[in-house]
């Protein structure tokens, strides 16, 4: 199961992007992606070569990408025959974007590390038991025959943030409130979108 354990790695200050419409990978999350683009045959060939790395980016409505994404790794890779692919991503460490480096034939931007504020722990701890108490009452289709595996992996870890960004990942289906807690700074107000989600989905 993704996120299962943690694998040191060394963040680059620069990785490619790729730009998917209201696509929001979390930290521990997985996406598997089609690439059928040339210019992301070349992005794709660039970090197999590389550190395996790249972004999902989004764009606003004035064209900007959004600068708060998800460093991801490359997990799986299946080349066809007709030079596209099959991969699944894994999302690893929030970032910012801080500048591009290249804009052709696909884009690098330069990144930094985008920091986490813990908040008052009793508080997270709180809400942390919150979201752990719903998913005894809560149907995830996708992993109903998973769903005692993750809860024991999510208690293991016993890791607010992880069960924040893994849970949202798995049962928030709405892509603005994954898109907001992807871009939270604060573990609280991250915590208090993901059970108002979970909420409004339990009650229909």
């Amino acid at each position: 199961m993704p996120g299962s354990k943690t694998t040191p790695f060394i963040l680059p200050n620069q990785l490619p992007v790729m730009v998917l419409d209201r696509c929001y990978l979390l930290p521990g999350g997985v996406q598997p992606l089609y690439i059928f683009e040339e210019r992301y045959r070349q992005m794709v060939n660039h970090a197999l070569s590389t550190q395996r790395m790249f972004c999902l980016g989004d764009r606003k409505r004035n064209g900007e990408i959004r600068p708060i994404t998800t460093a991801s790794v490359i997990a799986t890779s299946v080349l066809g025959a007709d030079g596209t692919s099959q991969l699944v991503l894994h999302g690893i460490q929030r970032v910012r974007i801080t500048g591009w480096a290249q804009e052709e034939p696909f884009l690098i931007a330069t990144i930094e590390p985008f920091e986490t504020l813990q908040g008052p722990e009793d508080q997270i701890a709180e809400l942390s038991r919150q979201t752990m108490g719903l998913l005894d009452h809560f149907d995830i289709p996708e992993i109903t025959e998973n769903l005692a595996l993750l809860q024991q992996l999510l208690k293991t870890r016993n890791d607010p943030e992880f069960i924040c960004d893994m849970v949202t990942s798995l049962a928030v289906v709405r892509s603005s409130a994954r898109r907001a807690v992807l871009e939270e700074p604060e573990l609280l107000r991250r915590f208090e979108i993901l059970l108002t989600e979970l909420n409004r989905s339990a009650e229909g």
